[in-house]
């Protein structure tokens, strides 16, 4: 799944501020529950001296052996001497008048009185009012911790994508720019330096990028034409030669041999003249093109081929496909697909070509199985060793799908057919 930057970012920023705030607001509630309940047993202590002050000048206190009014009750002690330190727990206790069970912190000790027995002496009081108001509290660290993260949302959809919005303007443009437009790249007034220096090293890339197409189109062009002179020259000598009466046979056929090599070098060299400028984006027009009235012709062109080949050929128009292309590109393209659709279908085979709305499939019965999908597009790349192919007619399909950013090719072989579809995406 695919992440922007600002959603890659805002989920780590979110997932930590969510960790941090959380510890913070468990460490703070186990706080403020401390300090609740340790004054709670500051007051039950208080008490606890008040009380046994109170035994000794009121000896009729130690006979409450049930909770009151009061809340504590003292309990004889047979055969113990010894004082037992504070001992705090947290009870619940049925309540008459709120009929509920409700909360109360009990304090737990023995002491000494002055007759020489030893009493137990338990203490408790209601923490109704506390646990309400540690409830608020938690009540209250939740929202505020909610609060916080939609703020930080908030916060980065407004002020951190305006800080970063340089850098989308570069990412924007990036997607856009071809090369050969000698376009710079102007982004908004940012005091950030790593942006500063981000639209520098692009803007010095392009310009770099741009010196050395201009170079590679003007020597690919004046290779091209320096090697097409020659050879045109050359097979027009080899014409006149075959003309002479005087030579031999044995002399015409290899005459006819260097032709042949002749025109096949000169038809490679025109073919990657074009693959070159394909690569280069020289093919910068695009309009939109209707690709079914493009099939009807190039179809219609190859008709006499494949009757002389006894092939059957079957079109199917279901909708219209049209698209923004270079006119020129798409005319190739069907071309290259429609011829290699041939060329590699036995006599008497069978080719198909449905046109739908989303998609062009040319289909074609295989002559020698399955193609190789991951090398079929390789520039020289031959499933057998064909000479009157060179290997680049998919190689130059592959080139222009690619510089077309709403098209796609698919190759996938099914019930003895080669299928290349076409794609709109």
């Amino acid at each position: 799944m695919k992440k922007t930057l600002k959603v890659y970012t805002l989920k780590y920023l979110v997932v930590a501020f969510l960790l941090i705030i959380a510890l913070w607001a468990a460490l703070f509630y186990a706080f403020i529950l401390e300090e609740v309940y340790d004054n709670i047993d500051d007051g039950l202590k208080n008490r606890k001296i008040q009380i046994i002050r109170e035994t000794y000048k009121d000896p009729d206190l130690l006979i409450i052996s049930s909770f009151g009014i009061e809340e504590f009750k003292i309990t004889p002690l047979k055969n113990i001497d010894s004082i037992n330190e504070n001992q705090f727990k947290n009870e619940m206790i049925f309540m008459e008048y709120d009929d509920d069970i409700e909360p109360y912190r009990e304090l737990k000790t023995n002491f000494k009185h002055s007759n020489g027995n030893t009493y137990a002496l338990e203490i408790r009081t209601s923490t109704v009012e506390e646990n309400e108001l540690l409830q608020d509290l938690l009540y209250a660290l939740v929202f505020l911790y909610l609060g916080m993260v939609l703020s930080v949302y908030l916060l980065y959809n407004t002020l951190l994508s305006k800080l970063w919005n340089p850098f989308f303007e570069v990412i924007k443009k990036l997607k856009t720019y071809r090369i050969g437009k000698s376009e710079k790249f102007e982004i908004s007034k940012t005091d950030v330096d790593e942006f500063k220096v981000l639209k520098e090293s692009l803007n010095s890339m392009i310009s770099s990028n741009e010196i050395n197409f201009k170079n590679q189109k003007q020597f690919t062009e004046n290779a091209s034409h320096e090697l097409q002179t020659p050879i045109a020259i050359a097979v027009h000598k080899l014409d006149t030669l075959l003309e002479d009466s005087d030579l031999s046979e044995n002399h015409l056929y290899q005459i006819s041999d260097v032709k042949q090599v002749l025109e096949r070098m000169s038809k490679l060299n025109k073919t990657l003249l074009l693959l070159s400028k394909i690569d280069n984006n020289q093919f910068l027009q695009t309009q939109q093109v209707n690709f079914n009235t493009l099939v009807k012709s190039i179809s219609n062109e190859y008709q006499d081929l494949m009757d002389y080949n006894s092939l059957q050929f079957v079109y199917k128009e279901n909708s219209n496909f049209s698209t923004e292309i270079n006119p020129e590109l798409a005319e190739i393209l069907l071309s290259n697909l429609i011829r290699n659709a041939i060329k590699h279908t036995l006599s008497n085979g069978q080719i198909y070509i449905e046109v739908n709305d989303r998609n062009i499939l040319i289909k074609n019965s295989a002559a020698n199985g399955s193609l190789d999908a991951n090398k079929i597009y390789n520039r020289f790349y031959k499933e057998n060793n064909s000479t009157d192919s060179i290997g680049l007619g998919l190689a130059i399909t592959s080139s222009i799908i690619n510089q077309t950013q709403n098209l796609k090719i698919d190759y996938y072989f099914k019930e003895e057919f080669h299928h290349f579809e076409i794609i709109k995406t």
